[in-house]
This record gives C-alpha cells, sequence and structure tokens, in this order.
C-alpha cells in the first residue's frame, strides 16, 4: 500500500464508543467483543483503563489495535514482587487488517505510550505464529524495545462434520472403541438416569452458573485458582451472549445432579470453548469427553464449522482435532535499569521452565509429575468443598 499510516491512541470510554459500529463489523473472537469489553472495564474501573489504537490509511480505518492497561505484579528473580503498569493486547486484538507497512509505526506508538508513562510493559498475547505478525512485531522492535522470549503454546481447532458418525469415522479404531465402550458403561451404572442437555436462553443463566460452579469448584484448576468461577461479572457475561444469540452451553447430569458441562459461545462460524469441566469422581467414564461429543452433534445442526478449543496440549485434544497452530505471546519493555529487571526475570522464569520440562520429560517422569501435580490441586478443592 503506498501512502502514509497514521495511528491514534484512544484512552477514552466516549472517544472509543464512537468506533462501536466499525469495532462490531470486524470483532471476530468473545475476548475483543465490544460489549465484553466495555463489561471488563467496568467490574475493574479501580485498576483497569482502555487502550485502542486506531490505525487508518489515507484517513479511513483500517484496523483497531484493542488492548487495557492494568497494574499487575511481576516476580522479580522468582523472589520479589515488583508492581508494572502494563497494556495487554490480547487475543483477538487486531480487528480489521493490518498491513505489514503499518507494524513499524504501531511498535513507534507503543514505545512512545513506554516514554510517556502510561505502560512499563506492553504484552502481546497469543498471536498466531503463521500470518507473519509475530516475526513482524520482533523485527520492527529490535534496537528500541527490549524483547522477551516468545512464549508458545499449542492452539487446537477442529472442523466439525455433518453427522456424529461422520465424526466417529474420522477417528482412529481404538478412539472410537474407547468412546462406545464409555458410553456403554455410563449407561449400564447410571441407565436413564443420565442427562445431557444444551442450554441458550438467557432465562436460564442463573440455573447453569449454580450448576457450572457446583462442577467446577471440585476440579483441579479451581485448586490452581484458574478455570470457570461463578461471579456477578461472569454471570452478565453470560447473560450478554445468550441475549445475542451466542450462547451455547452443555451439561451432564447424573440423578439431576450437574457432572460435567462445556461453555462457550459461537462467532462467526465457529464455536469458543471458555471452559470446561467434569466431577473428578467419575474420571473412569470419561463423561466430560462424552459430553463433548454430544455437543458437537448440536453445534453440526446449528450450522457452526468448528470448534475452537483454545490453547493447551490435551490427549482428547489431539485425537479429535484435525488443525493446530503455534500461538506465541511477547512483551516488549524499555531500554531503563526497570526495564531490564523485568525483562531479565521474565528470561530466567522461562528458562527455568523450559529446563524443568525437558528434563523431567528426558526422564520419562513428566507424565506421571503432571498428574500427581493435579491431583494434588484435586485434593485441595475436595478438601476445600468438604470445609464449606
Amino acid at each position: 500500500m503506498e501512502g502514509e499510516f497514521t495511528f491514534e491512541v484512544l484512552t477514552n470510554l466516549d472517544q472509543i464508543s464512537a468506533l462501536r459500529p466499525i469495532w462490531e463489523s470486524w470483532q471476530w473472537h468473545p475476548n475483543t467483543e465490544f460489549n465484553a469489553f466495555l463489561l471488563y472495564l467496568r467490574f475493574h474501573q479501580e485498576n483497569a483503563c482502555p487502550y485502542v489504537i486506531v490505525v487508518r490509511f489515507q484517513g479511513e480505518p483500517l484496523a483497531l489495535v484493542v488492548g487495557r492497561i492494568e497494574s499487575i505484579q511481576q516476580r522479580l528473580c522468582g523472589m520479589f514482587k515488583a508492581n508494572v503498569r502494563s497494556l495487554t493486547i490480547f487475543t483477538g486484538g487486531i480487528l480489521g487488517k493490518l498491513p505489514e507497512g503499518a507494524v513499524c509505526g504501531l511498535i513507534a506508538t507503543l514505545k512512545e505510550t513506554i516514554q510517556r508513562g502510561m505502560a512499563e510493559r506492553v504484552t502481546f498475547h497469543n498471536v498466531r505464529n503463521d500470518v507473519g505478525l509475530l516475526q513482524q512485531i520482533l523485527a520492527n522492535s529490535k534496537g528500541s524495545l527490549l524483547t522477551s522470549p516468545i512464549e508458545w503454546s499449542q492452539h487446537w481447532r477442529l472442523t466439525i462434520p455433518k453427522t456424529s458418525d461422520e465424526l466417529f469415522a474420522r477417528l482412529s479404531s481404538n478412539h472410537r472403541h474407547f468412546l462406545r465402550r464409555m458410553q456403554k458403561r455410563l449407561l449400564k451404572e447410571f441407565s436413564d438416569r443420565v442427562l445431557f442437555r444444551s442450554v441458550r436462553n438467557v432465562e436460564e443463566v442463573e440455573v447453569i452458573s449454580q450448576h457450572m460452579e457446583q462442577v467446577a469448584r471440585k476440579t483441579y484448576h479451581r485448586g490452581m485458582g484458574v478455570g470457570y468461577h461463578d461471579s456477578e461479572e461472569m454471570r452478565q457475561r453470560l447473560r450478554l451472549v445468550a441475549n445475542s444469540g451466542q450462547l451455547m452451553a452443555f451439561l451432564a447430569y447424573i440423578d439431576r445432579s450437574p457432572e460435567a458441562f462445556w461453555v462457550g459461545s459461537v462467532n462467526a462460524d465457529s464455536y469458543y470453548a471458555w471452559y470446561t469441566a467434569y466431577n473428578p469422581c467419575l474420571k473412569n467414564y470419561d463423561l466430560g469427553q462424552l459430553l463433548l461429543v454430544y455437543a458437537i452433534g448440536i453445534l453440526a445442526t446449528e450450522g457452526v464449522r468448528y470448534v475452537d478449543f483454545g490453547l493447551g496440549d490435551a490427549l482428547y485434544k489431539r485425537r479429535l482435532c484435525d488443525e493446530n497452530w503455534q500461538d506465541g505471546s511477547v512483551s516488549l519493555y524499555p531500554f531503563s535499569p526497570k526495564g531490564l529487571l523485568l525483562n531479565l526475570s521474565q528470561f530466567a522464569a522461562y528458562r527455568a521452565n523450559y529446563v524443568g520440562k525437558f528434563l523431567l520429560q528426558r526422564a520419562g517422569v513428566f507424565g506421571v509429575v503432571k498428574r500427581l501435580w493435579r491431583q494434588g490441586f484435586e485434593k485441595k478443592s475436595a478438601q476445600k468443598v468438604t470445609e464449606e
């Protein structure tokens, strides 16, 4: 493209709201939907402020770079914690089309933001590796900003077949046999006491929020402080997507007690899985995966083309998905004493994690350690449930 790109930084909600029609026409990921963006800011207004860069070419908007500035704590050399003003460009935060020629100006704008004291760190979260943007960010940051090591995560996606029979035909014979064996075991043990259902209506948000919490509080995710957590903010988020017709929640019940769930939203032709959980006491039935097969059948009838499972490796993803790629996250720091220390600390944490994982894999015990680690968090969650 020949001509000049311009970059306008907006931190005022009134100015940002004026872009709503363009934003909503470009949004493609649940993390950066306009209403979800406003909702987060409303619940975290004491600590978070909006940050949007409007990229224009010859006066016409080409792209929006969407993020927020928050005060976070970053560990220094594994011992101390420092308060850091962090600007995060989160997953799905590039809306519209950002040409390669505009990346240099984008990095210059972010550098100016740091120099003005608005932020001490800029982080791009989960940039898809095969689109070239991550490499352009690194190339244009060289010499002007410090860059952290890229933290890679595997991203998985399933192309939904037209029928459940087609899905089973795509699987390996061992996996087909395993799922059918789990189905028979579940029906033999519980018969007609098992119920799978899907939920889309806003009227049911209050009920399913409580039901999903009953499951999530028992899992190792809760012990780690991650995963689904029932809160007023989460309920309002669910109401937003339900009112827009995007909510798709799937729950499994045994004797009317909730035992597993998948919850997410439909954006364009994709179902984005937000959270999943199952009662660890029922792991011998693989209830979560059986519920997923049911969910895929429902999504197929709705005309949804993909299930986006997001980040992280898991056996069920490798067995079911027909597409995967690498997403990378990178942080940019200024050439200052604090910037050098923060970057060094992030590098040290990255290397320690990498070396530790490598040594465990080399010794052939990574899977065992991971399983014991999860069991420890499950026990922590179970103990807390008992105390409550």
